[in-house]
């Protein structure tokens, strides 16, 4: 599972950086948690182009929302344990654990 994490992880962060940048789903969750870690757009990018295999938690599993699946990751972010859940299109839920 650890190479499939690492190629996921390689074509997400081209994906942010190269293609379209990082697109987070408009949700009240989101733009709360965002909110609450005190992180901006820019911030949650750098959080985002950092993961690696070891934050890596669950998945792929099916996305309940889109077409596609979820990977599921877990980082300490300003002293809280936050879950990131992202596909290939855009980071789909980021919120405190």
């Amino acid at each position: 599972m650890e190479i499939q994490v690492s190629i996921f992880l390689k074509e997400f962060k081209k994906i942010v950086t190269q293609e379209r940048g990082l697109d987070i789903v408009d949700r009240k969750e989101n733009l709360s948690s965002l909110l609450q870690l005190g992180l901006t757009k820019k911030n949650c990018e750098h959080e985002i182009l950092s993961l690696s295999v070891s934050d890596y938690c669950a998945g792929p599993r099916p996305d309940k929302d889109r077409a596609g699946v979820i990977w599921e990751f877990g980082k300490k972010i300003n002293g809280h344990d936050v879950y990131i859940g992202s596909s290939h299109k855009c980071m789909h839920h980021f919120r405190p654990w």
